[in-house]
């Protein structure tokens, strides 16, 4: 057998030296567990807070429970009992049994048919934009594509920008939703992250559908004077809801901008400003 380099005896398998001793004590056990947790996701069907899956029990043994196990294994271990209901079911017998079922490591996923949208967010927020940029040329004028072209029908275009406001407003909220039983597992700039993502959403679906009206022709009142605070006065000035949608893309367009020049996103990653560190991590 081996011989330890300390004592010069010969190492002792901590199972003994039968036959098959690592495969029964060891693999066995822990295969066990796996196929009861394979039963209990009644075909995909049972809630997946339910159940422990791969990601669970491989997380387990990446974190510090597992030197809970011991070694020699105990079978006495938290990792090897079953849920309180279902050891009920297995012992026949009414008392409340103590739950000490691990339960899930992982987060729990929720699901629902919003993932779709959630999973596809880029996807389906380009063909609803489309559809309304469509809309927009085809009922003004001939509803010939170069109509974009023509300053009324293109101001009525740049409406799409509120319209993906909202969208990212609904992506925000549903992040927040869906990840909500992950928040024990997440870190607290991941939280905080989650919650300005929503302010910042929701405070753009205000911003650009007034600034949107601020930017007509004639406009009154509190509006013509926000107006002039820009310089809405001189005819060579931008409209405000364009500086408004600027500002709005200018994550998006740095995000691009990195993707395309990944030398310089790896020059900012190694940046120790306070104002470049916030900057990734918001993009």
């Amino acid at each position: 057998g081996n011989v330890s380099p300390m004592t010069g005896e010969n190492v002792k398998p901590a199972y003994g030296g039968e036959d098959e001793a690592f495969l029964r004590k060891v693999v066995t056990p822990i295969y066990e567990v796996i196929a009861e947790e394979a039963k209990r996701t009644k075909r995909g069907k049972s809630k997946h807070s339910q159940w422990r899956n791969y990601d669970d029990l491989n997380e387990y043994f990446w974190s510090v429970d597992c030197f809970r196990l011991g070694w020699p294994m105990r079978a006495d271990a938290d990792f090897f009992h079953l849920p309180a209901g279902q050891l009920r079911e297995k012992n026949g017998d009414g008392k409340p049994p103590q739950d000490r079922w691990v339960g899930k490591v992982n987060f729990v996923e929720i699901r629902s048919f919003w993932h779709i949208f959630r999973s596809f967010d880029r996807m389906w927020s380009f063909f609803i934009l489309c559809l309304q940029a469509m809309i927009i040329v085809a009922w003004n004028g001939t509803g010939d594509p170069t109509a974009v072209f023509s300053p009324d029908v293109f101001k009525k275009v740049l409406s799409v920008f509120i319209t993906a406001s909202i969208l990212k407003l609904g992506q925000a909220v549903l992040d927040v939703i869906l990840s909500g039983k992950a928040h024990r597992s997440m870190s607290y700039f991941v939280k905080l992250r989650y919650i300005l993502k929503v302010v910042s959403a929701a405070a753009w679906v205000i911003i650009l559908p007034v600034t949107y009206a601020y930017s007509s022709a004639n406009p009154g009142g509190f509006a013509q004077t926000i107006k002039s605070w820009f310089g809405g006065n001189s005819s060579s000035s931008p409209p405000l809801f364009v500086l408004a949608v600027v500002i709005y893309l200018a994550p998006n367009m740095l995000a691009a901008v990195l993707f395309l020049f990944p030398s310089i996103r790896r020059f900012l990653e190694r940046s120790n400003y306070r104002i470049v560190m916030l900057m990734m991590w918001w993009s």
